[in-house]
């Protein structure tokens, strides 16, 4: 039996090559399994390997059993593809599957086989079908609402003098609607360009107050006086319209008193009254009345439907206007605030810099002299110091180095954080440049017990950069290297060009960094302590300060590291090597 476990770059292929699950067979058992197949069936290889083939399914609800598919790849020539299984999960659970097989070897029983999850495809194509159904469904709609449209224009059409002012006051209303933001104005405009229809229209529009249950006068036409400023929600025909959101249709007889409406000429009894909803969608706005001096015909009632259907479109259209202009107003009003608030933190943060400017400023004028002093006293121009004298002057010049450090390092911060700080780009010899340089630190090394390598190109290498912040990068990689290695521990550092782009590397063999510290280490002023930290000192700046160097020459830094075996940093500063010289 071939073990095919043992052919690692056959799982390498399998796994890049194929997302479908891919098994090996030996006598209708699986000898192998890819890593997609387990994923697939939510299996580990124990679940399949040595186990019968036929335990990846659920036959019952299969139109074959595991005979007939055995016969059908004999019968097939030892090939068959596309064939619709039933998968059966760790756990029971089901899935829709396509199956391809082929024999390999006929005498040995080998046989590769492929299984296809068809299940994101059959929801994707459920999916798709919902979608088109849901589409057509919209199609439709709208294609009879075009429909029922186009039937009103050309019955319009038809009619002489009226139909062309329906056509006109139809197109006016439609352009008054788009036109118009303001609700009451819309009202008003509306019931005066629908009068123009006929005279004897006498209308009116109540809005439905949820809150209250009662119909609200928004406004009226053709009325001698306001007709009741509130009408009961649930009773009455507004009441009956929004209950049921159909039409109401009454129509006047001789002693029906009620019908007789006061207008500026004198009472007058129309011959019926008509009451629409006014809606959009599933949305209830209110009832528009409209009393007529004469009975509608069909034409006039789908004349009055359409309007209205319009009507309804253009509050909906005003209500999502009124909110877009609210909320525009309000992110205008946080924008205002932010933009205050920006500003503040700006001045706020240039304080902070010119602060730490000054300060830094003052602070190494007496460190200088401190610094100039005590190495007069420790050289012994002044007259000679007994060893322990030495010792303290020497303690102090070192104290002052630090610190006059320490102080640059935070002008620089300040003036990278205020944006001042250029870089002064030039062009040299990486070689002659970075010699001295590394020496002192292979002594600074050698002083620790460490062991410094440093690996340079063969060839003379020139850059284009800057070349004090490039020495500052390097020495601030060193100087951590040498800081947190053990005695007995190596230093290595590569310098090589790729095309245009310089890497840099530094590995030491020291404490590590934890991997929970990896995205905190460049912050300024922070100083990772692990279990085995060994003695740090300074206060945090050189990686933030050579982070910053970096990313001005538009470069990355990265770190890979191992907790107790030693951290590598890696520097890449793009364009930086001229090619020719």
């Amino acid at each position: 039996m071939t073990d095919y476990t043992k052919i690692p770059e056959l799982h390498h292929l399998l796994d890049i090559s194929y997302p479908d699950g891919v098994f090996f067979l030996e006598n209708w058992k699986v000898v192998y399994c890819s890593s997609s197949a387990l994923e697939m069936f939510d299996s580990s290889e124990e679940d399949f390997i040595n186990n019968d083939f036929s335990k990846l399914f659920f036959w019952e609800l299969m139109d074959f059993r595991f005979s007939g598919l055995k016969n059908r790849i004999k019968s097939m020539g030892g090939v068959i593809s596309g064939v619709t299984v039933v998968g059966l999960r760790h756990g029971q659970n089901t899935f829709p599957a396509q199956l391809s097989m082929s024999v390999i070897d006929e005498e040995t029983g080998k046989i590769v086989v492929i299984i296809r999850d068809k299940s994101q495809e059959l929801r994707n194509e459920r999916k798709l079908q919902d979608e088109k159904r849901s589409l057509e469904s919209a199609v439709q709609l709208q294609n009879r609402r075009l429909d029922e449209l186009n039937v009103t224009l050309e019955n319009a059409l038809e009619n002489t003098k009226t139909v062309e002012r329906r056509s006109e006051v139809y197109s006016r209303i439609v352009s008054y609607i788009n036109a118009v933001w303001d609700l009451d104005i819309l009202l008003s405009g509306y019931l005066d360009l629908l009068s123009i229809v006929d005279i004897t229209y006498i209308s009116s529009i109540y809005f439905y107050d949820k809150e209250r249950d009662i119909f609200e006068l928004k406004a009226y036409n053709g009325l001698r006086e306001a007709p009741e400023k509130e009408l009961s929600g649930s009773s009455g025909i507004p009441g009956q319209i929004r209950k049921h959101r159909r039409t109401i249709q009454n129509y006047s007889s001789e002693n029906d008193s009620g019908f007789v409406l006061w207008t500026p000429l004198g009472p007058w009894t129309p011959e019926s009254m008509l009451s629409f909803p006014i809606e959009y969608r599933s949305e209830f706005y209110g009832v528009i009345s409209i009393a007529l001096g004469h009975s509608p015909d069909v034409d006039e009632l789908k004349f009055f439907e359409t309007l209205i259907t319009h009507l309804g479109i253009g509050i909906n259209n005003l209500n999502q206007y009124n909110s877009l202009k609210e909320l525009a107003e309000k992110l205008h009003q946080q924008t205002v605030e932010i933009e205050g608030k920006n500003q503040l933190l700006e001045q706020s943060s240039r304080m902070k810099s010119v602060f730490l400017a000054n300060m830094s400023h003052e602070f190494k004028t007496p460190l200088n002299s401190i610094i100039g002093f005590s190495e007069i006293l420790r050289d012994g121009v002044l007259g000679q110091l007994t060893e322990k004298q030495v010792e303290t002057i020497t303690d102090i010049h070192t104290s002052g180095i630090h610190l006059l450090t320490l102080v640059n390092d935070l002008i620089a911060l300040s003036k990278i954080e205020g944006g001042n700080l250029d870089l002064e780009i030039n062009m040299f010899h990486f070689q002659s440049s970075m010699r001295s340089e590394f020496q002192v630190w292979e002594e600074r090394a050698s002083r620790h017990g460490l062991q410094m390598h440093v690996h340079l190109p063969i060839t003379p290498l020139f850059l284009n950069c800057d070349e004090i912040k490039l020495r500052q990068i390097i020495s601030s990689l060193l100087s951590n290297a040498v800081k947190f290695s053990r005695r007995g521990g190596n230093i290595t550092v590569i310098i090589k060009s790729v095309e245009k782009d310089l890497h840099i590397s530094v590995k030491d063999e020291g404490i590590g960094i934890d991997p929970a510290n990896h995205s905190i280490i460049f912050d300024a002023f922070q100083q990772v302590h692990n279990g085995e930290s060994l003695p740090s000192g300074g206060a945090g700046l050189g990686l933030t300060l050579t982070k910053k160097f970096v990313e001005l020459h538009s470069g990355t830094i990265r770190l890979e590291s191992v907790l107790g075996s030693g951290t590598t940093f890696f520097v890449v500063l793009p364009n930086a090597v001229v090619e020719s010289v």
